[in-house]
């Protein structure tokens, strides 16, 4: 496909805080063009396809648990958990696939991925299994997506609209959970009988591989790897292959300390929102009402992700963003506790609401913190790495959880949930008092490349002297 035309702005390099390098050119101008929001908008709906494979059995649990007689724990797995595991091996495919053949390639291969695994679980009306076998492919399509907010940002959008357009595209996800609370509701009657409720199953997942073909039409036409003049110097200096990322990011613990801690922070607390159903039933506590309070928590997440976004925008403090999100957490993390043994769902509800607001931001702050603190490392390299480690030790969390309270589903079993979901965030806090706020990707678009040169990288150097950019598949 032809490359966007239509620039919207042109940023000439004679600003000396858009100086690329020594060899950058005085004439060479870095061009923003309308085509990026396409690009994101494609994006934003080919992430959520895909996040919808997942997020439309959430409220199904025990309806499909009674609808094929299996277990609980098989549901969970076959639905849901598998995708944490098939995440790591497909992780690193997909790094290599993103930033070796671009974002074209990677976004239209996630999103076949994921059209497949819809395809295959059409046939589940007669065979549980094959809602598995359907997961499976759409959990290898799912890094395509996880690991690439940061990188669009940095290959589409300006130095001073990154801060903004990676927040805005990881919010996105958002859209396929409140549809996964909202979809089934249409299409699936909960009270009817187990042959109704498959044959109604099936429809609904018909319908949605349908709309899968046409979402993959959309991407393969209109999804662009790159535009044709870079947005930022940033954006045009040359990157590490994936091999030379992955090595460099390795012996990076800067980086990793980041990536571990804030990663673990999340998946402690997505382990809390996800089994707060169980967690609070021995409390007596609705738990219709508690699904109602996700709903609508959803929504708090996101206004969140735009409040941090802003401020992260306005002072570029990374480190005390961080940090007072990591505080804020423990502490709404330890009035959940109280609230939950008042009994009352209104009191949990709104201690809940204000704790997704709080911990949502952390996501996409601490994606784009990562690419600074690491560049020149591939961006989605670096991404896929916060998100193996996120699905890894939410997936270990959740079973442990859930062992918790199935030998103890008592008010004391839910007391050691919350016990151990806060001595998790105490220990993941730890590691953010050792990260140095060092901006590398900001420092060399305002210093020329010098501040990176002059640290006496011999590899950095040779970057600069012989490695070529990333392919733009057409």
């Amino acid at each position: 496909m032809s490359s966007p035309s239509s620039p919207t702005t042109k940023l000439n390099i004679n600003d000396s805080s858009e100086i690329l390098n020594q060899d950058t050119k005085p004439s060479q101008e870095y061009v923003l063009y309308k085509y990026r929001f396409v690009v994101m908008f494609i994006f934003i709906i080919a992430a959520n396809l895909n996040g919808l494979a997942f997020t439309i059995f959430l409220p199904l649990q025990t309806t499909l648990r009674d609808a094929y007689d299996v277990s609980l724990t098989w549901v969970n797995f076959c639905t849901l958990l598998n995708s944490n595991l098939t995440y790591v091996p497909a992780n690193f495919i997909a790094n290599y696939i993103i930033d070796t053949y671009g974002l074209r390639a990677g976004t239209i291969t996630g999103t076949i991925l994921t059209v497949i695994g819809f395809w295959a679980r059409i046939f589940a009306e007669n065979d549980f299994n094959w809602i598995l076998v359907g997961q499976i492919f759409a959990g290898f399509g799912t890094p395509y997506f996880y690991s690439t907010p940061q990188k669009i940002s940095n290959v589409w959008f300006g130095a001073k609209e990154r801060t903004i357009s990676t927040p805005t595209i990881v919010t996105s996800f958002y859209i396929a959970a409140s549809l996964g609370t909202i979809i089934p509701q249409h299409f699936i009657d909960i009270h009817a009988d187990p042959k109704t409720v498959r044959h109604q199953l099936h429809e609904l997942l018909y319908l949605s591989a349908i709309v899968g073909i046409v979402s993959c039409v959309f991407v393969i036409i209109f999804m662009k790897s790159k535009p044709k003049t870079p947005p930022s110097p940033a954006a045009a200096a040359p990157k590490y292959n994936y091999k030379k990322s992955l090595k460099t990011l390795l012996k990076d613990k800067n980086t990793l300390l980041l990536l571990a801690s804030t990663s673990i922070i999340y998946a402690s607390s997505s382990t809390y929102i996800g089994t707060i159903q169980q967690i609070v039933d021995p409390l007596d506590i609705d738990g219709n009402q508690v699904g109602y309070i996700l709903s609508v928590a959803l929504l708090f997440g996101m206004l969140g992700s735009g409040i941090g976004a802003t401020i992260l925008h306005k002072t570029r403090r990374f480190n005390a963003i961080i940090r007072t999100i990591g505080v804020l957490t423990l502490a709404m993390l330890i009035v959940n506790l109280f609230a939950a043994e008042t009994g009352s769902a209104v009191v949990l509800g709104v201690a809940v609401l204000v704790f997704k607001a709080i911990i949502c931001p952390i996501v996409s702050i601490s994606l784009e913190y990562a690419v600074e603190l690491s560049f020149p490392i591939a961006e989605s390299t670096v991404g896929g790495f916060w998100y193996v480690f996120n699905q890894l030790f939410a997936t270990f969390e959740s079973i442990g959880v859930d062992e918790i309270l199935e030998w103890e589903n008592t008010r004391a079993g839910a007391r050691i949930t919350f016990f151990l979901i806060i001595g998790v965030q105490i220990l993941a806090m730890v590691p953010l008092l050792f990260i140095k706020e060092d901006l590398k990707r900001e420092r060399y678009e305002k210093e020329g490349g010098k501040g990176l040169l002059a640290e006496g990288n011999d590899e950095s150097l040779k970057l600069h002297q012989n490695v070529s950019a990333e392919t733009d598949v057409k």
